[in-house]
């Protein structure tokens, strides 16, 4: 059984790691549009 403090040390290291997977997604697609557009 996991500690109190275990459990959400756990929660915030999905937490960060699903923000940064979401940011580097956007990230991905807004570059992806930019060159669709300059090729255009």
């Amino acid at each position: 059984m996991l500690t109190r403090r275990e459990y959400w040390e756990h929660r915030k290291y999905r937490n960060t790691i699903f923000g940064m997977w979401k940011s580097f997604r956007w990230l991905l697609h807004r570059t992806k549009m930019r060159i669709i557009f300059f090729c255009r």
